[in-house]
């Protein structure tokens, strides 16, 4: 996100209220100023990055590694462990 959005202790930013991933990117492109209707996010400053383009190609592959989900449990759901089948061995002794 442009610096301009971010909060001055940087723990939150301002987010557009659009749901196209183009006019947020457009809104992102330009350093558009955030307006009374925008939201306040919870964020995490990874890098600071000069250059759109650079960002977007070398920190977002490492901003969804380095991403904690840990806090959004409503998103990700808990996946139970698999239980094994037992399998039916036959005595060899009954073939005899």
């Amino acid at each position: 996100v442009p610096s301009t959005w971010l909060t001055a202790d940087k723990l939150s930013t301002k987010w557009p209220p659009f749901k196209s991933a183009q006019k947020i990117d457009s809104c992102v492109r330009s350093c558009e100023t955030p307006g009374e209707n925008w939201s306040d996010e919870i964020c995490r400053v990874i890098k600071p990055y000069d250059n759109y383009d650079f960002a977007r190609r070398y920190a977002l592959p490492r901003s969804t590694i380095t991403s904690d989900l840990s806090d959004m449990e409503d998103v990700i759901s808990p996946k139970h462990p698999r239980k094994k089948n037992p399998r039916q061995i036959d005595n060899v002794n009954n073939y005899q």
